[in-house]
């Protein structure tokens, strides 16, 4: 199993670490960092392809992606 990254962009230490980012910089519904966000969700992405060539190459190996972004996210 492969976890993939939580949205940082909503973590209590990446909020006050950027607490004063200008109001541009937050999602209007969940007040999450959008930069933080997008860069998760790029990386999730990334590992997502790389799983799959993994898959590719070791078919007697079950390989499973974790998605906590998408539930976090949920709850947020």
């Amino acid at each position: 199993m492969v976890p993939g990254v939580i949205p940082s962009g909503c973590s209590p230490p990446i909020l006050t670490k950027f607490a004063n980012a200008p109001p541009a910089a937050y999602d209007s519904k969940t007040g999450c960092l959008t930069a933080h966000n997008e860069l998760g969700l790029h990386h999730n992405a990334l590992l997502q392809a790389a799983l799959g060539k993994l898959r590719a190459k070791h078919r007697n190996v079950k390989i499973i992606y974790a998605d906590f972004f998408g539930p976090i996210m949920d709850m947020v």
